[in-house]
């Protein structure tokens, strides 16, 4: 049974080698050897996201329409004011 591909017949050449996957190791991100490492993270700031969870959470305490427009509508202003000043 084999339990490691490369015939390393000497004491330096296992230094070599364990050399050489110490540069890999450092070399490789740990999303290319792990791919679910990188699931929970999202490229929403901090920010963005308590925004909208502020918002959610409006929407879901208000009892009339007049909140329920006026949860919807202040993120929908910001948004517009922000569009706007790029284009200018």
């Amino acid at each position: 049974m084999k339990l490691y591909p490369k015939k390393l017949d000497s004491l330096e050449a296992l230094k070599r080698e364990k050399i050489r996957l110490r540069y890999e190791r450092r070399q490789t991100k740990s999303s290319d050897l792990n791919p679910l490492s990188e699931l929970g993270r999202s490229k929403i700031s901090g920010t963005a996201k308590s925004g909208l969870l502020s918002t959610v959470m409006d929407l879901a305490s208000s009892q009339s329409q007049w909140q329920t427009a006026m949860a919807i509508g202040k993120p929908l202003l910001k948004m517009l004011r922000k569009h706007r000043s790029k284009k200018a």
